[in-house]
């Protein structure tokens, strides 16, 4: 679970996302922007509950220890709260630049919602 949270952290900073090409085609450029828009609210909000909820789960598990390693169990949570605030951070960041209309430059962007 840290990896892909980690690797959908570097994925998000790099713009490549998994796009619906299909249903994006029959849309004109404000139905693309508007659904690149809400697709990014989607995946913010996604994100912000897992962290929220892996962040109560870590203060939960900080009560008890690894019976091999004696350890805080929290460790093992603390990753997953971390990759997803990232994740959380990156996507407010392209959210305000989306809503501003700022453009990047032709190299970072890669397709319909992006």
């Amino acid at each position: 679970m840290v990896l892909y949270f980690l690797a959908y952290a570097l994925i998000a900073k790099e713009r490549e996302y998994i796009r619906v090409e299909l249903f994006a085609r029959l849309l004109g450029p404000e139905g693309r922007r508007r659904l690149s828009i809400a697709t990014r609210l989607l995946v913010l909000v996604f994100q912000a509950m897992v962290a929220w909820f892996a962040w109560r789960t870590a203060r939960f598990a900080a009560l008890f220890e690894t019976p091999v390693l004696s350890w805080p169990e929290w460790v093992f949570y603390a990753p997953v709260a971390i990759g997803c605030a990232d994740i959380v951070i990156t996507e407010a960041i392209f959210l305000v630049w989306q809503l501003r209309r700022v453009e990047l430059p032709a190299s970072q962007s890669h397709g319909v919602l992006s």
